[in-house]
């Protein structure tokens, strides 16, 4: 698992152990055997689930020149106050410095992937 992916885990715990989860609980998923995610109330469950399965949660990484294209399942909607749907997948472009380029977030795993290979596409044909 990526080093990022283990600095969400040590944030939410984090949040777990000194915050009021009532609110935060209602945001968590993992995936089912389909990649489809299944929304949970327990934050130790979810942490065993995300670091017991590291190739679900990261979905891809693509190195293309100085650019990084990732997409990961993040398991947690940071935006459910905006989308009927959970936005539980996204896909960061990351320059050498580690630089954030550009974001774009998924409600499925298919549209994650899709995005994957868009990002892949998009800064294939920035380089030529």
């Amino acid at each position: 698992m990526t080093q990022k992916c283990f600095g969400l885990i040590f944030a939410l715990y984090f949040i777990w152990k000194y915050f009021d989860l009532t609110k935060f609980s209602k945001m968590l998923f993992i995936l089912d055997d389909l990649n489809n995610p299944v929304e949970i109330n327990d934050i130790n469950q979810w942490e065993r689930w995300m670091t017991m399965n590291s190739a679900k949660v990261e979905l891809g990484r693509n190195k293309i020149g100085e650019f990084t294209v990732n997409t990961v399942f993040r398991g947690v909607d940071s935006n459910a106050h905006k989308h009927d749907q959970p936005m539980v997948f996204e896909s960061t472009v990351y320059d050498d410095v580690d630089d954030i380029m550009a974001v774009r977030e998924y409600q499925d795993y298919y549209d994650a992937m899709l995005g994957h290979k868009t990002f892949i596409q998009e800064y294939t044909y920035s380089l030529v």
